[in-house]
């Protein structure tokens, strides 16, 4: 009976084990307890540990579950919960770095690129392009900053735009960047 008992709780221990690996600690005070109660039971009748274990595992489970999901359907909704977050999280990089190369070739074109301060900038994608649109001021030719400026980038230098006044360019940013 004893030994059926001890590997009856060891396969439970194992089992908790994997459960307890999607909540890393609670793995340490279980760890500790069963190694306590371990420690112990040359002290105890011989079947009293071995069901200490189990309870300690299963209570445990339990109390872990309850608190934060670890199986069940309370699970995949967080593993899709996190998943979702992971996405977003990837888009938002990719739009960032985006915006930085848009910003990189929008210094390309002006007289002095070291002098160049954005604002505002933004996003934008439609029908499989994508566009950062903003703000940049920057020094003109004679050294003056030329004031906040719009500009429209797909990433390349010749895909860049500073507004000059033109009809075209305040079409394109309607277009472009007013959404």
């Amino acid at each position: 009976m004893t030994l059926i008992l001890r590997l009856l709780a060891t396969a439970v221990f194992i089992g908790s084990f994997f459960f307890f690996l999607r909540e890393p600690i609670s793995l340490v005070w279980v760890v500790a307890i069963t190694l306590l109660i371990l420690n112990y039971s040359n002290k105890m009748a011989p079947e009293v540990s071995p069901i200490l274990v189990i309870a300690l595992c299963l209570v445990s489970l339990f109390w872990v579950n309850s608190q934060t999901p670890i199986w069940g359907d309370e699970y995949a909704e967080k593993q899709d919960r996190q998943q979702i977050i992971e996405q977003a999280k990837k888009e938002d990089m990719q739009q960032r770095e985006f915006v930085s190369k848009a910003q990189y070739a929008v210094k390309v074109n002006l007289k002095d690129p070291g002098s160049a301060a954005f604002s505002s900038d933004s996003y934008h994608s439609s029908n499989g392009s994508s566009f950062a649109c903003g703000y940049v001021n920057a020094k003109n030719s004679f050294g003056a900053m030329a004031g906040n400026k719009r500009y429209i980038s797909d990433g390349t230098p010749a895909g860049s735009y500073i507004d000059d006044g033109s009809s075209g360019f305040e079409e394109t940013w309607k277009l472009r960047c007013s959404n």
